[in-house]
């Protein structure tokens, strides 16, 4: 099994937490405007949670990583999509590859075993650092 080295960990919640403080977020519609507060980042806190969720169970995996990766290559495909170019049936699987794909694809969730380790980190730092390639 491949290790991973802290510095690896370190890049890969650095480039969660920047990917995470892209999404826009949604004022609390409860609150009163008392002037200028500052708001806490919480994009370190989300690409943590993401890196527990990473070594949970393959119904954490599912319920938790799956789908923040699933944007992540639907925004990257986005991005670089042709329009001349016909698109192929399974776009994220030509991009990440056979071995990667299944991980990520939103229609393909794990259904035998949830309660199996699921990819870990070292999966998740396998997809981000494909992705980062990309």
């Amino acid at each position: 099994m491949h290790w991973l080295t802290v510095a690896d960990l370190v890049a890969i919640v650095a480039l969660l937490a920047w990917r995470l403080s892209l999404i826009p977020r949604r004022p609390d519609e409860s609150t009163v405007d008392d002037g200028p507060t500052p708001v806490p980042d919480t994009s370190m806190d989300r690409a943590r949670a993401t890196l527990d969720w990473a070594d949970g169970s393959r119904a954490d995996w599912d319920r938790h990583v799956r789908p923040l990766l699933a944007r992540e290559v639907a925004e990257l495909l986005r991005t670089r999509r042709d329009p001349v170019t016909p698109r192929p049936a399974h776009p994220g699987g030509r991009l990440l590859g056979p071995d990667l794909w299944p991980l990520v694809d939103p229609a393909q969730p794990f259904t035998a075993e949830p309660d199996r380790p699921g990819p870990g980190r070292d999966g998740l730092a396998r997809i981000l650092d494909r992705l980062e390639r990309l």
